[in-house]
């Protein structure tokens, strides 16, 4: 279900669509500049792009991909005129697509052979992803137009997210052989990371990163036993600090409101029970 909520005040949390087994925003959610969520549902029976307004109202679907692909990850222009997508195919072909932010002039942006988890620049121009290139991650950048994209690193790197002042890329990275995967600070022109966090043992390393309206944090997600909440790493340095307080339930997708709220898609995950008889 995807809610909105102010840190502190997890008891004043607001529910905009579903309840806890449904599939809004699980595999994405975006804010648009005139208080849209824009989201990934499987109420039309295909996991495709959604919008609705702050309220819960004006819900649309704004994709049509067909029955043998689905769209996740979407990224909002901060203009507000296109969203950046995710689109998989078959045998786990993926690429960058965007449409209008009415869902008018799909158009793909990207052709490796698996592209994903994009993120928009804060000036609308480029297009940052993940691109699966031989054994390993790494990041691209194409511009949002159309174009050739360009390698930002040559170095396993993932899931990017874009400063708001347009200067930095945070992304999940392995700090040395073997080590598990820290927070890197990576410029947007690429190179190498300027700043390396450690992140908790029980972060999602799954799961999507976002910088704080303010730019001076990145929020991840931390899931200690049955609770999932966000957490954020100064850039400045010292350790993540806890930002929600909830005592159960997954956060499955997570983005900033400029006042400082949360969209959050939070739930629970189905678990099916099998009764086996007369095993020997």
């Amino acid at each position: 279900m995807i809610q909105i909520m102010r840190p502190g005040k997890e008891s004043g949390v607001r529910v905009l669509s579903g309840d806890k087994l449904d599939r809004d925003g699980r595999t994405g959610l975006a804010l648009g500049p005139d208080g849209q969520i824009f989201f990934t549902s499987g109420a039309n029976g295909q996991e495709e792009i959604w919008k609705m307004n702050e309220d819960g109202s004006a819900r649309e679907r704004l994709t049509d991909v067909g029955v043998k692909s689905t769209a996740d990850d979407p990224s909002a222009s901060p203009s507000g005129a296109f969203i950046a997508y995710t689109l998989w195919f078959e045998h786990d072909q993926a690429n960058i697509w965007r449409i209008d932010a009415d869902g008018r002039s799909p158009r793909r942006l990207t052709g490796g052979r698996q592209d994903s988890i994009s993120a928009v620049s804060p000036d609308g121009r480029w297009i940052v992803f993940s691109s699966l290139r031989g054994d390993k991650s790494i990041l691209m950048k194409a511009p949002a137009d159309g174009g050739a994209a360009t390698a930002l690193t040559d170095y396993y790197s993932d899931k990017p997210a874009i400063s708001p002042d347009g200067r930095w890329i945070a992304c999940y990275y392995p700090a040395g052989r073997n080590q598990p995967l820290s927070l890197a600070i990576v410029p947007l022109a690429g190179g190498a990371p300027v700043q390396v966090f450690a992140l908790p043992a029980t972060a999602a390393r799954g799961s999507q990163m976002a910088w704080t309206p303010d730019g001076r944090a990145v929020s991840f997600i931390n899931q200690v036993s049955d609770a999932g909440n966000i957490w954020n790493q100064p850039v400045a340095g010292g350790s993540p600090e806890q930002v929600t307080h909830f005592a159960a339930d997954r956060i499955f997708a997570f983005a900033w409101l400029k006042d400082g709220r949360l969209a959050l898609s939070r739930g629970s995950e189905p678990v099916d029970a099998v009764l086996i008889k007369g095993f020997r």
